[in-house]
């Protein structure tokens, strides 16, 4: 089973080729670069990885740079980055500039699976969440667009009531109960329990990625 598209970034390629092996064993999907600015290029062409493991020394430019030529593209791409030196100030950096995890080379596997993994995880609850909000926002809307219509056919009922002599009355409530559309037989009715259909699934997601 293909868990997804994970994006390597990294100017040695023997741990291009290690970390390639490692992913794909675990059923990850690999795109690796050696430049970054190839990375920045394939960004530009429509790669969406889920997530971005990238080296922070590389001769082209530091993975913080790599970081912030990404943001300025307005990709939201949970990244992970590695490097050889311990450098507390260093890591500092690179988490205030958006990175998930900062780990020391050299990389243990079930520590780089495990990270791999959970900022997947974040990228996947965080799309669940945006999702989760826009079918709330097209619901209520939905709702809104509903009662709006309720109230004017009441209004017009109201008025036609006003006009009619009282002995129709009763021919006129039998009339609308006999021509009531039953639930879901509206274009508006179906709409609005599609969207609580699915909201209902989104929740059910974001809490199997919370647990």
């Amino acid at each position: 089973m293909n868990k997804g598209l994970v994006l390597l970034v990294d100017d040695d390629p023997d741990i291009l080729g290690i970390c390639s092996m490692v992913l794909q064993d675990s059923d990850y999907e690999v795109v690796s670069y050696e430049n970054p600015r190839e990375a920045l290029s394939a960004f530009d062409k429509g790669l969406r990885p889920l997530t971005i493991i990238t080296d922070f020394r590389m001769p082209q430019m530091t993975g913080l740079d790599f970081l912030h030529e990404v943001k300025i593209r307005k990709l939201r791409i949970p990244t992970v980055m590695f490097t050889g030196v311990a450098d507390k100030e260093l890591a500092i950096r690179a988490l205030n500039a958006g990175c998930l995890y900062f780990i020391e080379k050299p990389l243990q596997q079930d520590i780089f699976i495990h990270h791999t993994e959970q900022a997947i995880r974040f990228r996947r609850r965080e799309h669940v969440i945006e999702s989760l909000m826009a079918e709330c926002t097209r619901l209520v809307g939905l709702l809104r667009e509903q009662a709006v219509a309720q109230d004017r056919r009441s209004s017009d009922l109201d008025r036609l009531v006003q006009t009619l002599p009282t002995d129709v009355l009763g021919m006129i409530h039998e009339l609308l109960e006999s021509q009531k559309v039953p639930a879901g037989g509206t274009a508006l009715t179906h709409e609005i329990n599609r969207a609580k259909g699915i909201i209902r699934e989104l929740a059910r997601e974001f809490q199997e990625l919370n647990t």
